[in-house]
């Protein structure tokens, strides 16, 4: 009996302890953490995959244009040194 009253101790005292490191955070406690989570979940769920994945492909076009545009420039430099030093 001791022993079962000591580990229901120590689970009440990490409960506190996880409790005030989460306020710590500026959240009110595992509540708040819990609001925070299904807040987050309920936002996330507005966003589809399909939407994400578009705006991925985007970026990575616009991604892809710019390496081009870069070697372009590189490319350019490097003519223009080329024509400047006479070789």
């Amino acid at each position: 009996m001791e022993e079962m009253v000591r580990q229901t101790d120590q689970i009440i005292n990490f409960t506190r302890e996880i409790n005030r490191r989460i306020t710590e955070s500026g959240l009110s406690g595992v509540d708040g953490l819990v609001a925070v989570y299904d807040q987050l979940r309920s936002a996330l769920a507005k966003v589809s995959p399909q939407e994400l994945e578009w705006a991925q492909g985007e970026v990575n076009r616009v991604l892809d244009s710019l390496k081009r545009l870069a070697d372009e420039l590189n490319h350019l430099a490097a003519l223009k040194a080329a024509l400047e030093t006479g070789h």
